[in-house]
């Protein structure tokens, strides 16, 4: 049994990749679980090989508990009663059902039983560290109902763990852990997008210049663009977790430059969208979006990627997003 836990529409993307490689290589035999929160309903796997189990994305300390709750009963149940080998594939330690597995007692002794990690974005690049915030304290609450302990670490990347058997990424050259263990499974190639040149696409996430970001974005689009101009526009999925306070950002900022745009849904990955949408520009953060969707397509369009020159990782994010012939802009020099 191979148990995957997503727990954003691209860990969900990039674990589909992973079995994909599997099953087309007949790696991995047995079957596949997959623990999502955010597709509803779940999809129909013609070769009846993966069980999808919707953890749902409902706020709410009830709802949480009683999906939760199934969820850990169900993983319990495999270990006791499972006489094959068992594949857990975590992006991080963070959320709460990773957070249990990583921290189940003695199970790692039970040579049946293996930890992966699965590249989940740019965290996988450098040594991230995650700062407290209240959403941590709602975890270990509910860790608390569901009768373990949430152990918060500010290292949510276990990759020096010796419980990991193997992390893997689309690209090695550049994760961080131990080289032995890392194991490079590329996204499917694409064929070149047709772009349109009057089409423009914003990526909005969790950082502190965004309100900065979006102004200088739109100011960019309007010195080249025309009246036949359609820009989308795709917030990160967390917007409608953890940062809500950023969900209305860009629409507060559009209206007031009188800007129309098309919402994409913050709740699908944009890998699997910019087929779809054929933009001739990509303006966003630093997001690992860039470089998936770099390798994965012909980078015939133009990404233009926004630093923050006060972050402490300034300078390697721009090595690496240069290296995939990305431009990085200086969020503080653009504006001045």
């Amino acid at each position: 049994m191979n148990i995957f836990i997503c727990q954003t529409p691209f860990q969900l993307f990039y674990a589909k990749e992973i079995i994909s490689h599997f099953t087309a290589a007949n790696t991995l035999k047995n079957k596949f679980l997959v623990f999502h929160s955010n597709l509803n309903p779940n999809p129909i796997d013609p070769t009846n090989k993966i069980q999808y189990f919707n953890l749902g994305n409902e706020r709410g300390v009830l709802n949480r508990f009683f999906r939760f709750r199934k969820a850990i009963n169900k993983i319990d149940n495999i270990l006791t009663t499972s006489t094959q080998n068992i594949n857990f594939f975590i992006p991080h330690t963070s959320g709460v059902l990773t957070n249990y597995i990583f921290n189940l007692k003695n199970t790692f002794d039970n040579k049946k039983v293996s930890l992966n990690l699965f590249y989940e974005g740019i965290l996988y690049l450098y040594d991230y560290q995650e700062h407290f915030q209240k959403h941590h304290i709602n975890r270990f609450l509910l860790g608390l109902l569901l009768g373990f302990r949430y152990r918060r670490d500010k290292i949510i990347l276990p990759k020096d763990s010796e419980k990991v058997k193997h992390i893997y990424t689309p690209i090695k050259k550049f994760t961080k852990g131990d080289r032995s263990k890392t194991i490079e499974l590329p996204f499917e190639q694409k064929s070149p997008i047709e772009i349109n040149p009057n089409q423009y696409l914003i990526l909005g996430g969790p950082v502190v210049f965004l309100r900065k970001f979006y102004e200088d974005c739109i100011r960019q689009i309007a010195k080249s663009s025309n009246q036949d101009s359609i820009i989308y526009y795709k917030g990160h999925s967390s917007f409608e977790t953890h940062y809500t306070q950023y969900k209305t950002m860009f629409h507060e900022i559009a209206s007031k430059h009188k800007v129309n745009y098309v919402l994409l849904s913050n709740n699908e990955p944009i890998e699997s969208l910019i087929e779809q949408i054929k933009p001739s520009v990509i303006y966003s953060y630093y997001s690992s979006a860039l470089l998936n969707i770099s390798l994965m397509f012909p980078n015939n369009f133009k990404i233009i990627c926004y630093l923050d020159e006060l972050n402490p990782h300034f300078k390697m994010f721009k090595s690496i997003f240069n290296h995939f012939n990305i431009k990085t802009i200086f969020i503080n020099e653009s504006l001045k």
